[in-house]
């Protein structure tokens, strides 16, 4: 195993929900690195052993994670969640009557030729 695949696994290797530990094992015997983030976790882990779980109700856990959702939408005003709204309607239209148009016609740009006099006109300003 690499270093990677071993650090994303000391923490479990240390709690001990690895069944297998041999190649975890033989990978820090031999890598001072990983047995250095073993040290730390492990002293990390015994460090925060000394205090009490504190468990925390319900309805404060909701609220908190309603934050973000709140934010989100509250910091938007009633003028910008309407015009979101409208624009996404727009495109919606647009993209249904484009695809329609594209799939009802073999050439899409058949109407959509332009004349040398019309480009000659417009690229030197002159009269078309």
């Amino acid at each position: 195993m690499k270093c990677d695949e071993i650090r994303e696994k000391l923490n479990a290797y240390l709690d001990g929900e690895i069944e297998d530990t041999k190649e975890i094992r033989r990978h820090l015997d031999t890598c001072s690195d990983c047995r250095r983030e073993l040290e730390a976790l492990s002293s990390v882990n015994d460090f925060l052993s000394q205090y009490e779980d504190v468990s925390i109700p319900q309805p404060v856990i909701d609220r908190i994670l309603a934050i973000p959702r709140r934010r989100a939408l509250g910091s938007l005003s009633w003028f910008a969640k309407i015009s979101i709204a409208a624009t996404a309607a727009i495109a919606f239209f647009l993209g249904v009557v484009t695809s329609s148009e594209i799939s009802s016609n073999s050439n899409p740009y058949e109407d959509f030729s332009i004349g040398t006099e019309t480009l000659y006109s417009f690229d030197m300003g002159g009269e078309g």
